[in-house]
C-alpha cells in the first residue's frame, strides 16, 4: 500500500517532501525514521512537562498585582490567518482533485482547486519560511542553548540548510516536516476529541465504563499519564471507534496498490487507486 501521486503533495507538500503525503519508499522511510528517533521520542516529549511548568511559573509571577498581555493586535491577526491556512490546508488535502484521476487535465483546473492549493502553499509558506529563518539568524550569531532546541533546530543539524537529500532540497524537507508536524497535531487531533466527547455524551452507559476504568486505573488524585495507557483497554477501544467512525480527512486520501494483489477476495492489479 501507497498513497499515489496528488496535486495536494504537488503544490502544498513542496513537491513531495510533505512526507505525510508521500508515497512508500527510501525516503519516507527515511523521514519517518527521524521523526520517531529525533523529533517524537520520550526525551523530546518529555520537555512538554517542563514547559508547562514554565508556563505556570509565568503566570503565577505575573498574577499579583500586574496585568500580563499575551500580545498585540498584529500578534492575534497573525495567529488567526495561520489558523485559517492551516484549515484551508487539512481541508484541501481531502478533496477529489480531477486532475489526480485525469492527469491530462490539470491545466484546465475546472473545480479550482489547484488555484487555492497554490494560495494555500503560499501562505503556509510565508509563516513556516519565517521560523525557519529565525533559526537560521539565531544559529548564525552563536544564540542557540542547548536547552532551547526544537525540531527545526533538530532539521536544521541533520539536514543543513543547502543540502540535498532524495532529491528534495533541505530547506524543503525542513519546512514540508515542519509542516507536518503542526498540521498532525492540530485539526485531527481536535476533531478526533470533539467526535470522541460527542459520541460519548450521546451514550451515557460507555461514559460509565469509561469512567469507572480511569477511577480503578488511575484514580481520583493525579492526571493521566503515559504509562496508565496500556491498562486503559476500554479507553483505547473508544478512541480506535471514533477514529474508525470519524476519521480525520487526511485519512481518507486514496491508496495505490504496490503490487498485484487480493482485497476482500476481489483481485486488485498493481497502480490500482481505490479508498
Amino acid at each position: 500500500m501507497t498513497r499515489p501521486k496528488s496535486a495536494a503533495l504537488k503544490y502544498m507538500g513542496y513537491n513531495g517532501a510533505f512526507f505525510g503525503l508521500g508515497a512508500y519508499g527510501p525516503y519516507w522511510r527515511e523521514m519517518r525514521k527521524v521523526a520517531s528517533l529525533e523529533l517524537l521520542c520520550n526525551s523530546r516529549l518529555e520537555l512538554l512537562d517542563t514547559s508547562i511548568e514554565h508556563l505556570y511559573s509565568l503566570c503565577s509571577n505575573n498574577g499579583t498585582g500586574k496585568q500580563f498581555h499575551i500580545g498585540d493586535a498584529e500578534k492575534d491577526a497573525e495567529s488567526r490567518r495561520f489558523g485559517r491556512a492551516i484549515k484551508g490546508f487539512m481541508y484541501l488535502s481531502g478533496v477529489l482533485v480531477l486532475s489526480d484521476v485525469i492527469p491530462y487535465i490539470e491545466w484546465l483546473d475546472l473545480q479550482g482547486h489547484v488555484r487555492l492549493m497554490k494560495e494555500n502553499a503560499e501562505e503556509l509558506d510565508y509563516f513556516v519560511g519565517s521560523w525557519l529563518e529565525e533559526h537560521i539568524q539565531r544559529r548564525q550569531k552563536g544564540q542557540k542553548m542547548e536547552e532551547e532546541c526544537d525540531f527545526m533546530d533538530v532539521m536544521l543539524s541533520l539536514f543543513g540548510r543547502d543540502g540535498m537529500a532524495y532529491g528534495h532540497k533541505s530547506e524543503a524537507i525542513i519546512k514540508a516536516t515542519a509542516l507536518n508536524l503542526i498540521s498532525a497535531g492540530s485539526d485531527p487531533s481536535a476533531v478526533t476529541f470533539t467526535w470522541a466527547l460527542s459520541l460519548l455524551l450521546n451514550h451515557k452507559e460507555v461514559l460509565k465504563c469509561v469512567q469507572e476504568e480511569l477511577d480503578i486505573h488511575v484514580g481520583r488524585e493525579r492526571w493521566v499519564e503515559d504509562l496508565d495507557i496500556n491498562n486503559l483497554t476500554y479507553l483505547q477501544a473508544i478512541i480506535n471507534e471514533t477514529l474508525r467512525l470519524y476519521p480525520p480527512g487526511p485519512l481518507l486520501e486514496p491508496r495505490e496498490a504496490m503490487e498485484d494483489c487480493y482485497v476482500g477476495g476481489y483481485y486488485v492489479p498493481k497502480g490500482t487507486h481505490y479508498l
